[in-house]
């Protein structure tokens, strides 16, 4: 059943059920999940293509915004679950963000915070996870409850390795790499580095990174040391056919 909506999008299977909620969602995306709560809101801006999204929503006040051009690959969202529901949970990801098969976005805790900048490339099988809830962590001497966040941050123009991890008290800057099945912990503050490792740390810093050689100017060093590299191995590599 389909309650509540403003859309253009395509909605399969997609139901809504509560009071207050709001989608606002291109016609591009093809969205497949659950809305049950109240007072939720989900905006999927327009995408050049057509994309497929699973959202699954669990509980009331909850926030999710994509921005525009995004590449979702089918990328699975879950705020709370039918047994335990969350609340006042949001995730932004910024314009431009592109990511492969198998990714999963997890805000199990209540105010759980993902925020996403923009153009970002995320490989396949990435999970970022909020919180643990409803498995439970206390300190064994005075009782606190750990499984707290305030917020996971991940800035513009990061790109994660494939099958990483990124958990609930992590932040990436600006212009990072993070390193295929890196396991992400901390939080960072340098711009333009590489972060790998389980756990992750810096590994490399002053690094640059393009999606592709058409970003690149063809007067600037960094093409002219490519196709100087390019070239090398080229030539050294012995013709198949001689």
């Amino acid at each position: 059943m389909l309650k509540n909506r403003e859309l253009k999008g395509y909605m399969e299977t997609f139901d809504i059920t509560g009071t207050n909620n709001k989608t606002k969602i291109s016609e591009q995306i093809i969205v497949q999940g659950v809305i049950q709560g109240n007072n939720n809101y989900i905006q999927i801006d327009s995408s050049k293509k057509q994309q497929r999204l699973q959202v699954y929503v669990y509980g009331d006040n909850n926030k999710i915004v994509i921005g525009r051009n995004s590449n979702l690959n089918n990328l699975r969202i879950e705020t709370g679950s039918k047994k335990y529901q969350s609340h006042n949970t949001i995730l932004e990801i910024g314009e431009g963000f592109s990511i492969a098969s198998k990714g999963r976005f997890l805000l199990p805790n209540i105010g759980n915070t993902i925020l996403i900048g923009k153009n970002c490339m995320f490989s396949n099988n990435i999970i970022i996870r909020g919180g643990e809830f409803p498995h439970l962590i206390f300190d064994k001497d005075t009782g606190q409850y750990l499984d707290v966040s305030e917020g996971i941050f991940i800035g513009s123009h990061v790109w994660v390795g494939e099958q990483s991890y990124i958990n609930k008290s992590a932040t990436i800057p600006n212009d990072c790499i993070i390193g295929a099945q890196s396991v992400v912990t901390k939080r960072f503050e340098e711009e333009y580095c590489v972060i790998a490792g389980s756990p992750a740390k810096v590994v490399k810093r002053n690094v640059v990174w393009l999606s592709n050689q058409s970003q690149l100017e063809v007067d600037s060093k960094a093409y002219q040391s490519l196709i100087k590299t390019r070239k090398q191995k080229l030539d050294s590599t012995p013709n198949s056919g001689s």
